[in-house]
């Protein structure tokens, strides 16, 4: 996302509906750039036991790499 907005700074918000998760306390996330989204992600799946922490330092830089790849291959202005 940082590569289509050309920064990080993106406040986003995240919204997920009780009747999906209704476990749920906070229906909704603000979050102020995309590194805070990230590490709250990854935060998450590690603390919910899906994930080591390696793993998802090592998923963060595999995708980072693919997401390069793809804006520097696909996303090109047209001639």
């Amino acid at each position: 996302m940082a590569g289509s907005f050309g920064t990080y700074e993106v406040e986003w918000t995240i919204a997920t509906s009780k009747d999906a998760v209704p476990q749920l306390v906070q229906t909704q996330r603000t979050y102020k750039n995309l590194k805070a989204l990230m590490d709250d992600v990854e935060n998450a799946r590690v603390w919910a036991g899906l994930h080591y922490r390696n793993s998802m330092s090592e998923g963060d830089a595999l995708g980072r790499q693919i997401a390069k790849h793809v804006m520097e291959g696909t996303f090109r202005p047209r001639r």
